[in-house]
């Protein structure tokens, strides 16, 4: 069986984490992933993540801006515990169908 946390993680809960998960579907900054990397080289691990993204500009949802995701994705790919699989976002709430698909689309676009 394999754990994934799914939302967003402060880095003082890090330690914690890194002992019983296998994927961290909310990476969304460098700071986050500077203390998943020096707790995953305590525990001669790695850990797979995916790079959250904020495509609906919300400030209630975390991630990165997608003008910097580049960047970040960029920077968390030096550390050589964390393996990026990909990138996530979540679609704004209460919008239309037009809406969410941008938000999808945007991400898409930031992928290629």
């Amino acid at each position: 069986m394999e754990w994934h946390f799914i939302g967003h993680l402060q880095t003082n809960k890090v330690k914690e984490v890194v002992k019983y998960v296998t994927l961290i579907h909310s990476m969304d900054r460098m700071k986050l992933g500077q203390a998943l990397h020096k707790h995953l080289i305590k525990e001669n691990k790695t850990m797979d993540i995916l790079v959250q993204i904020n495509t609906s500009y919300e400030e209630s949802k975390f991630g990165a801006h997608p003008e910097s995701a580049q960047e970040l994705v960029e920077q968390l790919s030096q550390f050589d515990t964390l393996n990026i699989k990909g990138l996530m976002t979540i679609g704004k709430l209460n919008a239309t169908n037009d809406e969410i698909q941008h938000c999808f689309k945007l991400l898409k676009s930031i992928q290629t």
